[in-house]
């Protein structure tokens, strides 16, 4: 059953094959066909191809017909039996009697059939004689129907050795092409030009007329293009062949999705079109364009990525499926070379940028041969030395140890040597090699042996670069210089992974400070430890950890002893830096500081003990005032009460004057219990949500009697726009403004004018929970001096003593205000114009 289900497959192969660009009137066939007809003397001759479903006819006499029904066929019945099928009368033979062109036109009633048999055995059709009236058939007839089916046999097989053979040159032109544009890519320095005898290649394989090769690449918005590596000049005109002549060179872009090769960079599928003028996907062609009549584009993909693109058109023939599968590894033989172009497309690039960044930093580059002990260097490191390219022609290993420096040259061989053994990543020296005028230059070598290079030791090449570190050195020494001169110490200090400690660098004044010389701490830094305070070393190590996990700056105050000697203070500050090898690397200064740390220790012992007093005094001077105030509020209710049953004039007149006094010296306690609260920070503000005019008015009508006794005109005005409840310590506002007031009328009485005190209170800004208010208190009083306006708020400060013995005070009052102001988040100040104060 296998085998033969393989057979007919192969059979069906061979028909398809034979019909492939069929042609009814083919000369061959035809020839043979009008032999049989003049030799059978029928109206109708046929050679038949007999499929799954169709009876189609390669050539054929006495009919349109270009295929029939295979359950119509007589020549179905042929292929089945090895002999010739001889159907004398149609009519009265059952199996043909209903047959429709036996029952119809052209009404068969004879039929005679050769099977066309080849490679042996593939039954495809038949050679048939038809004829519309009945008919005897001899053996002798039947013979040479036999020969002539033979006859076209052969020409079956003649056509698929052709087929063959066709397919065989195609096949390898095919192969010779992906071998060509192989060695193209490898050989060529021009890319381009290897994409262009591709193109012709590919043209000339598939028979078409033009076509294009290019790269699919992506827009900023990720929409794809394509970029042409190979275009057919098919430019109609002189400005089309300008515009080819000017841009195909670096290559065209087309951007255009909606159109046939738009189609396959949308949708990533093949577009193949045998009548481009009705598909749906073209967009048409320009005017004078040469004629699209058949199209064929062909994405590629690498590693499952479309890069690029294949279009062909105007293959005579049309496209098919067998020119997709036949290109296929062409194509794919392209998507390797134009991701092979991209890579050396990006390699380009960065070996560009690489080279940019080498000359900008001036560093020299060199290569050394370990086999031919060669040394290839490019310019820089040429003219580091003073030489040109012509001076040096050849520059060998030896020549280097000729021209180094004594001194240096065994560390650096050292470090070659362990590099190469594997105990270093690199290669790594500073070492001074002869300029070519005589003097010395210093230089940094660094350089590592190229992985692949390590299995093959006549190829082994150890890459590296030199960087001129003279003025490096230079400005070190003088440093080294400099720091032999000042009183602490540079130094660097160096955490390995390992959690190793060494200084690769301190000052002279190392041992002073530290106790060790810089040999020993070079070696060992951790004995720097062993000479901490206890008290201090924790710190010590977590700053340090600190600073190294956090790359931030170092900075610590902490006791050691050097040898031999009491502990001292030191000051420390440097700045981490991490390192390649993942250790770290402080840079800084170390001083002793004992002298000043001791001052500022005294300093702060001094500070607390004065702290400790101020509160001891605020604490006596409260406790004395409650003390004071008790028997004093006992004094006022009495002369209170003298003064309501007293009828006498002349008591009444010292019972007011005692009384007044009581309450001013009610006030003095009262100033010295705010202020001395106040200095110990012990006063607090309690915020209350109300209404602000009520209690100006309250205050204001407070101070109406002592405005009226002083002869001075009182008023106030507010905002109107200040009308909703504010928080603020009703309270302490009020102590603030009675302060400012009283003064202001105090000041403006007895004059030869009548005195005047305004209280003004408007809006300065509105915000969403906050508001702004500015309290400004004019009068027109005795005025002050501007040296006096500058020390106002100063505690027990007045004008003058004239001031003090005529109106009386203390000089807390504004003290107070003033702080009481900065609790309330505001500012006060206090300016005098002329004979007026003003304070706000």
């Amino acid at each position: 059953m296998v085998q033969a289900a393989l057979s007919e497959q192969t059979r069906l192969a061979i028909i398809a094959k034979l019909l492939e660009n069929n042609a009814a009137d083919e000369p061959r066939y035809q020839r043979i066909l009008r032999l049989t007809q003049a030799l059978f003397d029928a109206p109708i001759v046929l050679i038949s191809l007999i499929d799954q479903d169709t009876q189609w006819f390669k050539a054929r006499i006495g009919t349109t017909l270009c295929q029939t029904a295979r359950a119509d066929a007589f020549c179905a019945h042929a292929i089945e039996q090895q002999e010739i099928l001889v159907v004398e009368d149609a009519t009265v033979d059952s199996r043909f009697a209903a047959n429709p062109f036996v029952i119809n036109a052209p009404h068969i009633r004879f039929y005679a059939g050769a099977q066309i048999r080849v490679k042996g055995h593939y039954t495809l059709g038949s050679l048939c004689v038809l004829d519309t009236k009945p008919r005897k058939f001899s053996s002798e007839s039947a013979t040479h129907l036999r020969d002539l089916a033979d006859i076209v046999a052969a020409e079956f097989e003649f056509d698929l050795i052709s087929e063959q053979i066709e397919q065989i040159n195609k096949i390898q032109l095919l192969t010779e092409c992906i071998t060509r544009v192989q060695a193209d890519f490898i050989l060529a320095e021009d890319r381009r030009a290897a994409f262009d005898r591709l193109l012709s290649d590919i043209l000339h394989i598939t028979d078409s007329c033009y076509g294009f090769i290019g790269e699919v690449l992506y827009d900023e918005q990720g929409a794809p293009y394509l970029k042409t590596f190979a275009l057919t000049n098919i430019a109609w005109d002189a400005s089309t062949q300008k515009f080819y002549d000017e841009n195909a060179p670096a290559g065209l872009e087309f951007r255009n999705l909606h159109s046939l090769f738009g189609y396959t960079l949308r949708t990533q599928q093949v577009m193949l079109s045998n009548n481009p003028a009705t598909n749906p996907h073209a967009c048409g062609t320009p005017k004078g364009h040469p004629p699209l009549d058949s199209y064929l584009g062909i994405p590629i993909f690498f590693d499952e990525q479309l890069i690029a693109m294949v279009g062909l058109a105007n293959k005579a023939a049309g496209y098919s499926e067998r020119d997709i599968e036949f290109l296929r590894p062409l194509t794919s033989t392209i998507g390797q070379l134009v991701y092979a172009t991209r890579i050396k497309r990006q390699q380009l690039l960065v070996q560009q940028q690489l080279n940019n960044i080498v000359d900008a930093s001036e560093i020299g580059t060199w290569t050394l041969d370990l086999h031919t002990d060669s040394l290839e260097v490019n310019a820089r490191w040429l003219q580091m030395l003073g030489y040109q390219a012509t001076d040096l022609p050849r520059i060998s290993l030896a020549w280097m140890r000729n021209n180094m420096h004594p001194e240096d040259l065994q560390a650096s061989r050292e470090s070659v040597q362990r590099h190469l053994e594997g105990k270093l990543d690199f290669y790594e020296s500073q070492f001074r090699i002869r300029h070519k005028a005589g003097h010395w230059v210093w230089v940094q070598a660094r350089g590592r042996l190229m992985a692949e290079t390590l299995s093959k030791p006549k190829l082994a090449k150890l890459y590296g670069i030199n960087i001129d570190i003279t003025a490096e050195k230079s400005l070190q020494n003088k440093l080294t210089k400099l720091a032999e001169h000042v009183p602490g110490m540079v130094y660097q200090f160096q955490l390995n992974p390992d959690q190793s400690i060494v200084f690769p660098y301190v000052g002279p004044a190392v041992e002073k400070l530290l106790g060790f010389n810089a040999t020993e701490l070079a070696l060992d830094g951790a004995l720097v430890f062993s000479k901490v305070h206890p008290d201090d070393l924790v710190s010590l190590n977590e700053s340090i950890m600190y600073s190294a996990k956090h790359l931030q700056q170092w900075q610590l105050r902490f006791r050691m002893a050097p040898k031999g000697s009491k502990y001292r203070w030191l000051a420390g500050q440097s700045s981490p830096e991490l390192q390649d090898n993942g250790a770290v690397i402080w840079h800084g200064y170390i001083q002793d500081v004992t002298e000043e740390t001791e001052m500022q220790l005294a300093l702060e012992s001094a500070k607390a003990q004065a702290e400790r007093a101020v509160a001891t005094k605020s604490s006596f001077l409260a406790n004395m005032s409650h003390e004071i105030r008790t028997p004093m509020n006992g004094v006022i209710g009495m002369l209170d009460i003298l003064a309501e049953n007293n009828t006498d004039p002349n008591q009444a007149e010292s019972i007011s004057l005692m009384r007044e006094s009581a309450y001013s010296l009610l006030t003095i306690i009262d100033d010295i219990l705010d202020f001395s609260k106040l200095e110990a920070g012990k006063l607090n503000i309690s915020k209350e949500a109300l209404l602000l005019e009520p209690l100006v008015e309250q205050i204001c009508s407070m101070l109406d009697y002592l405005a009226l006794k002083n002869k001075v005109e009182l008023t106030f005005y507010i905002d109107p726009t200040i009308n909703t409840a504010l928080w603020f310590d009703p309270n302490r506002l009020r102590q603030i403004l009675v302060n400012l007031l009283s003064n202001a009328i105090k000041f403006s009485s007895n004059l030869d004018r009548i005195g005047l005190v305004r209280l003004a209170i408007t809006l300065v800004d509105r915000q969403q929970h906050q508001a702004l208010l500015c309290f400004t208190i004019a009068d027109n009083g005795i005025g002050m001096a501007a040296d006096v306006v500058g020390k106002l708020f100063q505690p027990f400060t007045q004008a003058d003593d004239s001031t003090s013995r005529r109106y009386g005070g203390t000089g807390l009052g504004l003290a107070i205000t003033h702080q009481l102001v900065q609790l309330m988040d505001g500012v006060i100040t206090a300016e005098s114009v002329s004979a007026y104060l003003s304070t706000s």
